[in-house]
This record gives structure tokens, sequence and C-alpha cells, in this order.
């Protein structure tokens, strides 16, 4: 009896979905590990980079009706806004709240305007290229410590203390 590799290995529909679920986990590890590497060559960490809030769109409701609504700062949380699931790209930072009984989000970060002055000195420089720049700032919106501070901003923000 001659065994196929090919009839032993997962159905078509399961590996389909392993790959839809878990391209985006491939793509962030990926991502912090590309960046890491391009950063050390440049003798500089992520830690090294700093960025500002600025660019946060505040959706008009939030800052009214939920302030009420949020009690504490662990009722917010990040999350990442992606363009595909197959072919995954961040393409932005939501800031949403934790229960998510209510759709939508309180505020938004776009990955292409989260600017990091020190990328754009390297870029003006040609260091590296605008390309190399996107990829580390969206290494950043991966990064649990800048996403808890954009909480706490957005936080203090709606708040406002």
């Amino acid at each position: 009896m001659v065994i196929n590799v090919w009839s032993s290995l997962l159905p078509p529909a399961v590996f389909a979905l392993i790959l839809a679920g878990g391209s985006r986990l491939f793509y962030v590890a990926a991502l912090r590990l590309r960046s890491r590497l391009i950063l050390h060559r440049l003798n500089m960490a992520m830690s090294d980079l700093h960025f500002s809030f600025e660019e946060i769109v505040y959706l008009p409701y939030s800052l009214g009706d939920m302030k009420q609504q949020i009690l504490t700062l662990h009722d917010l949380r990040c999350e990442c806004d992606w363009s595909s699931w197959m072919f995954p790209n961040i393409i932005g930072l939501q800031i949403v709240r934790q229960d998510r009984e209510e759709s939508g989000w309180l505020a938004y970060l776009p990955a292409d305007r989260f600017e990091l002055p020190r990328l754009q000195k390297l870029v003006q420089e040609g260091r590296i290229t605008p390309e190399t720049s996107r990829l580390i700032r969206q290494a950043m919106l991966t990064n649990p410590l800048v996403t808890n501070a954009i909480v706490n901003e957005v936080y203090e923000k709606i708040i406002g203390r």
C-alpha cells in the first residue's frame, strides 16, 4: 500500500483557517524581529524612539457621552486595525471599550500618521527608506508599552484629568 503524504495533511479548509488566523501572529512576530534587527544596525533600540499623541483622532461622541460610561483605565483597550486577513498590514490602532457591548471605537490612530521624529530624520538623511520607516512604525504600534501609553492618553483625554 502506498501512502500519499498529502492525504495525511490537514484538510484544505482547516489549513486555510489556520493560515488566516495565524498569519497576523506571524506577521507581528516577523515585524518585531525585522525592526529590532534594523534598529540594531543603526545602533538604536525601540526605547530610543519617541512619539507624540497629536495624531490621535477622537470621535465627537466619545469625549462627552463616554465620560460617564468609562469608569477605570481598564475599561479601554487597543486593537490593531488590519487591512486584510490573509496578507495582513496594520493600518491603525483602534481604542475601544473593553466590554464591547457597543460597537465602534472611541479613538483612532492611523499608522501612516503615527510619526516618530527620529525616523523622519533618518529618512531625510537617507539612512533608511520610507518603507523601512513604515515597518518600524507598525512594529511600534504592536509594542505593549506603546499601546498602554496610547490607552492612558485616551483615558486622560476622555475623563479630562
